[in-house]
């Protein structure tokens, strides 16, 4: 990790113990530091046009979410059940025309709603 990225990491962990709730400005700050110039991936959104930067992925962790699973097992029966979304991945992007922070399951963002842009 460079210098200046440890710097930032440093006051990021002063501001988490000593100061107000850490700010995801600091973190972006520190993913665009860590990534380096350019490193950012950019996509268009297929249907409304609009254009975002993948800030990073992470997990969701949920006691109490779930998702209903459609499907056949081995025998060719079907099923329907609720598995729980803790832990599922997730990608975090950000609207380059208002800023706004969005979230949504990785899967779903690969499935081909976005486009990746020069």
């Amino acid at each position: 990790m460079s210098a200046a990225a440890e710097a930032m990491l440093r006051e990021i962990r002063r501001r988490a113990i000593f100061g107000p709730a850490l700010a995801l400005n600091d973190l972006l700050v520190l993913s665009q530091v860590v990534a380096g110039p350019g490193a950012t991936r950019r996509v268009r959104h297929g249907k409304r046009g609009t254009t975002y930067s993948v800030i990073g992925t992470g997990s969701i962790q949920t006691g109490s979410w779930t998702e209903e699973a459609i499907g056949q097992d081995e025998s060719g029966a079907n099923y329907c059940e609720l598995q729980s979304v803790d832990m599922a991945q997730v990608v975090v992007y950000q609207s380059e025309g208002d800023g706004s922070l969005w979230v949504r399951p990785a899967d779903e963002f690969e499935d081909g709603r976005f486009e990746d842009l020069p």
